[in-house]
């Protein structure tokens, strides 16, 4: 392995993270795998997260820019992603650690398999109740087995934390806001990594996810159970404009659309945020499907989706 080839870019996105970026920081400088560069981007921040960021600029391999205006968390990871040059990188926001062999086991699974978008290990959670590990699947296959695969099983966006192939990174380009408080706007732009490539998983937990009152993840619970309902459609919704395009055939398309509404009407609790999806009454889960299906005309594009609905109808058990 060359010294480029095996060279890490690190993206630390900051806001407000005063409290705990040192300790993030601190992780990466322990790494086993010394061959790594820190991009660091504090989004305009109102207590002294710069300050604290400052104190790790005496190694050279901690790189650090304050945003004059706040981007908020979708638009500072872009920020980040567009300007990595090295062959892999990964996202580590202010708040989550790593274990010290993290960046030295995924890369050596990623050199080991080169066809790979992604390595990523399992994540253990603290600052919960009742803490977890939370693991996703290898995802391997044909570009269809890949999309099915990512519809049906993967939610928790385990692997957007994990190492990055460039060419990948590029082809999904930026990650885009949605109308519900950019919900799950990582687990949509995963999708477009998944069509570029294996995704990988290492089964033990390297990196640890942190919890607390003022995350984006707990603004996102505070929904109740209607807006859940609708927050996870439209999450769904987005997904069908990334999985329904391309040069498939109609009946590719018909299979990627059951996966769509197997993961809007049945998602369990294990893949899911929302308990709620996994428990609709049949009513609810009539209406979140025909709601779904009117949808897919903004989503897709009207005449697309009148034929997609018309094949649908026709290949329904009478």
């Amino acid at each position: 392995m060359t010294e480029l080839e095996d060279h890490v870019t690190v993206c630390v996105p900051v806001y407000n993270g005063g409290g705990f970026v040192a300790e993030t920081l601190e992780t990466i400088r322990r790494q086993t795998h010394s061959n790594f560069q820190v991009l660091i981007s504090v989004d305009r921040s109102t207590d002294d997260s710069i300050d604290v960021c400052r104190s790790f600029l005496a190694d050279s391999r901690f790189r650090l820019v304050e945003h004059e205006r706040h981007l908020g968390w979708v638009d500072s990871a872009n920020w980040l992603q567009e300007r990595v040059e090295t062959e892999y990188s990964f996202l580590l926001p202010h708040d989550d650690l790593i274990d010290e062999s993290y960046i030295e086991r995924l890369l050596a699974m990623a050199k080991a398999h080169p066809r790979a978008a992604v390595v990523y290990s399992d994540i253990q959670t603290f600052g919960l109740p009742t803490d977890t590990v939370l693991a996703q699947h290898s995802i391997h296959g044909t570009l269809l087995t890949r999309i099915v695969t990512y519809l049906m099983e993967h939610y928790n966006a385990v692997a957007w934390r994990g190492l990055m192939r460039l060419d990948a990174l590029r082809a999904a380009a930026r990650m885009d806001h949605n109308e519900v408080g950019d919900f799950a706007a990582e687990t949509v732009w995963l999708f477009k990594i998944a069509k570029q490539g294996e995704f990988l998983r290492v089964a033990e937990p390297l990196y640890r996810k942190r919890y607390w009152a003022g995350s984006v993840h707990s603004r996102w619970m505070d929904h109740n159970r209607q807006e859940r309902i609708r927050v996870w459609r439209e999450h769904c919704l987005a997904l069908a404009r990334e999985a329904l395009i391309g040069d498939f055939t109609s009946g590719v398309k018909l299979m990627i659309l059951e996966a769509l509404t197997q993961r809007l009407v049945r998602a369990n609790p294990q893949m899911g945020p929302f308990c709620e999806i996994s428990e609709l009454s049949e009513k609810e889960r009539n209406d979140q499907l025909t709601d779904f299906l009117s949808g897919l005309g903004e989503a897709i594009g009207p005449e697309n989706a009148r034929v997609l609905a018309a094949e649908r109808r026709l290949r329904e058990p009478p």
